[in-house]
């Protein structure tokens, strides 16, 4: 929800998540959520969710390339 905040002309906003747990089992989540118009209670949620868990508080964007310098 804070990601599709956080871009306005994104309807449709996937997350990917990989990990694994104390075991060392992989696990793997993935979201898909398709919101077309923000509205104020949307907003109001999102940011609410930002300022409690904290998420894209100080985003860095960049592309791909951006990721593979060492």
């Amino acid at each position: 929800m804070v990601a599709r905040l956080d871009n306005p002309d994104a309807e449709r906003i996937i997350g990917i998540s990989i990990g694994n747990d104390s075991e060392g089992i992989n696990w793997f989540d993935i979201c898909y959520l398709h919101v077309p118009v923000l509205d104020e209670e949307f907003i109001k949620l999102a940011k609410d969710i930002q300022e409690e868990f904290g998420y894209f508080k100080t985003p860095k964007i960049s592309n791909s390339i951006d990721f593979r310098k060492p």
